[in-house]
């Protein structure tokens, strides 16, 4: 649990500061996506291709090999890290972490998406950011 005392001297990293990498949450036929799937993964592999040719990109996804077959002809594969994880949609921004820096480093704040009040399943995409932090594609004090 975070002390809220020590969030006065954390500061959330404007969106223009140095980073790690980019998390993508890859669309299948399990999210809303699926009634125009083959457009969205064609947006999806274009910006995989943009990310990857600067820095490393984070593909979430429950068909990895799937995705590589989607991606690897034209996306610099050497950037991209695959985690296999079942998931209830593409939306990072409800499921990713949030980071914050303080003088003893990144804190990854891990907040609970609850669907718009249930109206859509999240219970996949809530797991993401401890699973991430456990397999070792995020790194900082999980909180």
């Amino acid at each position: 649990m975070i002390n809220m005392s020590d969030t006065f001297n954390a500061v959330l990293p404007a969106e223009w500061a140095p980073q790690s990498g980019i998390q993508l949450t890859w669309p299948h036929a399990g999210t809303d996506w699926a009634h125009m799937l083959t457009e969205v993964q064609a947006c999806f592999a274009a910006i995989a291709r943009e990310i990857a040719q600067r820095e490393l990109l984070l593909i979430v996804t429950p068909e990895p090999e799937e995705v590589k077959k989607q991606i690897s002809a034209t996306v610099n594969m050497q950037n991209v890290r695959f985690m296999e994880c079942e998931t209830n949609d593409t939306w990072a921004r409800d499921h990713g972490a949030i980071t914050m820096l303080d003088s003893e480093g990144a804190s990854l704040l891990d907040f609970m998406f609850n669907g718009w009040g249930l109206k859509f399943a999240s219970d996949k995409d809530n797991l993401i950011t401890r699973q991430a932090v456990e397999a070792g594609f995020l790194n900082g004090r999980y909180v």
